[in-house]
Order: structure tokens, then C-alpha cells, then sequence
């Protein structure tokens, strides 16, 4: 089950990068560690109310591959994992939502013999209106401090909120 662990700014300045920068999280009921390597995701620029898909005005990490989160952090189980979106910025004022879509490598008999991409989930963000003067940033509110700390953890290289 996909969820967002950390949304991305509600308000942000055009050119700068999203801050707090996407998490998306992956969860199961079922040890997931053996598969990670089969799943990503992806996510892409949409139009808030048409919901066109917006291809020139963004730019940053746009795939992410799966990352376990570590088993003292996930109940001493493996069913958790997360993708991070650390430098997403847009370039044009507008009103948008990111949508993330669960990307999987399927080697069943029925997809052939060199396998086949299944997008198993979509979701989108809450809209982030885009504007000239807009803020830098956005606080994360305090879980998704605590991830962030998590990923910082993880070895991950957060970003600075611009002030």
C-alpha cells in the first residue's frame, strides 16, 4: 500500500526546490524485502483541476527505486520501504499536484519473456500552488519531521530549506 510520508510544500516559489521534499512510503503485510528490487516509482507534473500532465516544468529526481527501511525502525519486521524525492522543483506559476505512480517489474509466465512494467498504484499529492513570490518553504509538520530525521539516518542527503 503506497502513502505519502511527507507531502511536499502547499505554496512554493517558482525555480525553487520543494521543501519538505516528497516521501513516499510502501507498506505490507507481507515481507517485502525480496521484491524491492522490482519496484519503483515515478512521479510526474499534473494540472490541478484538468489534471493534463505537465511535461517542461519540472525538474529534479523523477524515479526513485525502492529503499528498505530498517527493521529497528518498522516493528522488527520487513514490510516497509520508502522513495525520496530530494530536488523536485517546478518552473512555471500554476496550481499542480505530483502524481506518484507504483512502478513494478513483472517476470510472470504471462508477460513474456523479458517481463513486463505494471503500474500496481497512483496517487497525488495535495495541490502546490506555484507563484512568483511565493514562500521557500513550508515546516513539515511533526511526523514528517521524524521521517526526514529517518532518512537522514538512512544516509540519505537531506536539502536545506532556502530562507
Amino acid at each position: 500500500m503506497l502513502s505519502i510520508a511527507v507531502q511536499p510544500p502547499a505554496r512554493a516559489r517558482t525555480g525553487a526546490i520543494l521543501y519538505p521534499p516528497l516521501v513516499v512510503q510502501l507498506s505490507s503485510e507481507h515481507d517485502l524485502y525480496e521484491h524491492l528490487a522490482g519496484y519503483w516509482t515515478c512521479i510526474t507534473l499534473i494540472h490541478y483541476s484538468s489534471g493534463q500532465v505537465i511535461y517542461d516544468q519540472m525538474d529534479g529526481k523523477a524515479a526513485d527505486s525502492a529503499h528498505p527501511i530498517a527493521q529497528t525502525r518498522s516493528r522488527g519486521v520487513r514490510d516497509q520501504a520508502y522513495f525520496f524525492f530530494p530536488d523536485v522543483a517546478i518552473h512555471a506559476t500554476g496550481r499542480y499536484r505530483l502524481r506518484i505512480s507504483l512502478m513494478r517489474m513483472d517476470y510472470s509466465p504471462e508477460s513474456g519473456p523479458d517481463g513486463a512494467v505494471v503500474c500496481d498504484e497512483q496517487m497525488d499529492t495535495r495541490s502546490i500552488t506555484v507563484e512568483e513570490s511565493g514562500p521557500n518553504y513550508t515546516r513539515p509538520n511533526s511526523q514528517e519531521r521524524a521521517f526526514i530525521r529517518m532518512l537522514r539516518d538512512d544516509g540519505q542527503d537531506i536539502p536545506t530549506p532556502a530562507h
